[in-house]
């Protein structure tokens, strides 16, 4: 992803690749940049957990210039969570990291707001941020925060209208889109939400099958001493998602369950 932003080039399968547009942002082997961030911020909340250091640091840099860059909303709050969190739970002496950090922090800021470069990605993420918060309201002005409305209630419309698929759901995302895209006004038909993904494809059983067993994970997490790990898998599910176009076409959804089921077990048995 640092080599798509610095060579300004995107790999096949990528939304901007072959296209002649004004900008672009690194996607990595994903269709679009939210799947990407998506998947960064997961491997964050793993990885995080259990690499030295240096290596931690390098980590952090790393994402958080990539997630600035791309300006998911999503993966930032995410990102910005799941750093708190390892470092309200993970690091010992807390006093003396939080004012390296803000000298470090303090340092850089003064040196890179000399760089017209990342002048501009601030600046881009704080307009992604403002109109996010204008689109809430009755002023408007995000189209990406508006679409989104407009695929949930359009997808929430059709399962509502439907009880067997409200209770089964669709199955094939291909049929879903087909009748999504033919019988409401939804500009797309990614969910970018893992909650009416899941009520769309598996029906409320597959959702609330799905829910338990998350809370199951985090339940148990938190009871073994694991709050680090419970609390970031609450805020994978319930923040994260909100980002990528689907949560279960990405392989690192089953990845990172496998890991915090991994980790329950091994925590039960120690």
């Amino acid at each position: 992803m640092i080599a798509e932003i610095v060579f300004g080039f995107n790999f096949p399968g990528s939304r901007f690749y072959g296209h002649q547009v004004w900008y672009s942002k690194p996607t990595a082997f994903y269709y679009n940049e939210n799947d990407a961030a998506f998947v960064l911020v997961c491997l964050n909340i793993i990885l995080l957990d259990g690499l030295g250091s240096k290596i931690k640091s390098f980590l952090v840099i790393f994402s958080v210039f990539i997630l600035l860059y791309i300006g998911s909303k999503a993966a930032l709050l995410s990102i910005t969570s799941v750093l708190i969190l390892h470092y309200i739970y993970h690091i010992k002496n807390k006093i003396r990291l939080f004012i390296l950090l803000f000298i470090v922090f303090a340092c850089s800021i003064t040196f890179l707001m000399q760089n017209q470069f990342f002048i501009e990605i601030l600046s881009r993420t704080f307009e992604r941020f403002n109109e996010f918060y204008q689109g809430l309201g009755t002023s408007g002005g995000d189209t990406s925060t508006k679409d989104r409305i407009l695929i949930y209630e359009a997808a929430m419309s059709m399962i509502g209208n439907n009880f067997f698929r409200f209770l089964f759901g669709y199955e094939s995302f291909n049929y879903y889109r087909a009748n999504l895209l033919l019988d409401t006004s939804a500009p797309l038909a990614d969910f970018h939400n893992i909650n009416s993904e899941l009520i769309v494809m598996f029906g409320i059983f597959g959702f609330l099958l799905f829910l338990m067993y998350v809370f199951y994970l985090s339940f148990s997490l938190f009871r073994t001493g694991d709050i680090y790990s419970s609390l970031s898998l609450l805020v994978f599910v319930f923040l994260s998602t909100f980002g990528p176009s689907s949560t279960f076409r990405s392989a690192i959804i089953w990845v990172l369950l496998l890991y915090f089921t991994i980790k329950v077990r091994k925590n039960i048995s120690n």
